[in-house]
């Protein structure tokens, strides 16, 4: 929109209204093959795939085939690959049944980039852009978990997780304020709490004494 207050300036002059408009459209994905998406020429489908690589040098790739169109790809992503590194204190260490009830803490750190591009119209000097980015930012806060894993079968476990995640720090731009930190959350919450479930199975090597 270079030059746009002036253009609109120029069109008011001529009895023409000149305006700025946005549209958008939603598709749908996640289908899996089906006569209905076979018609629309999808034969295999709309799903999608991606590809989650440890490389040797301490990083984490992650490939996908998936297109953003402003879905904010680059965040949702970002924040499957952040990582924790903590302990846990198991208060059942000597069940038979490898039960667990702990209490634990985790450090949690994650390296994303931003970038936001904006503009703003002034009266005397029109339109004026302006491009922020910071490359390789970094975040890190804290996390107290506790939680639970119960046997409900031979080689089977159920358990949750709750944590606390808290004081975030963010080292990046100071120009450019960081909205979400992949990982954490909003750096607006001091404080984020979480739940989970998880289903174990144990790989039976060898049998039991």
């Amino acid at each position: 929109y270079k030059n746009f207050a002036s253009r609109k300036t120029a069109s008011a002059k001529n009895g023409k209204l000149r305006g700025v408009g946005f549209s958008a459209y939603i598709e749908a994905c996640g289908i899996a093959p089906s006569a209905a998406v076979g018609s629309l020429g999808a034969g295999v489908g709309l799903w999608e795939s991606a590809e989650v690589r440890v490389n040797a040098v301490g990083t984490v790739e992650v490939l996908t085939g998936s297109h953003s169109h402003g879905q904010g790809h680059e965040t949702t992503f970002a924040q499957l690959v952040s990582e924790r590194l903590g302990v846990d204190i198991n208060f059942l260490l000597n069940d038979p049944d490898k039960n667990m009830f702990f209490l634990g803490f985790r450090y949690g750190r994650s390296t994303f980039d931003e970038q936001l591009n904006y503009e703003t119209t002034l009266d005397d000097f029109g339109v004026i852009q302006k491009d922020l980015s910071t490359q390789n930012a970094t975040a890190s806060w804290g996390e107290l978990t506790t939680g639970l894993r119960v046997k409900v079968s031979k080689h089977f476990w159920m358990g949750y997780t709750a944590r606390m995640k808290f004081s975030p720090s963010v080292n990046g731009n100071p120009e450019l304020e960081t909205f979400d930190i992949p990982g954490y959350g909003k750096t607006s919450k001091s404080v984020y709490w979480g739940f989970n479930y998880q289903v174990f199975y144990r790989i039976p090597f060898q049998k039991g004494k």
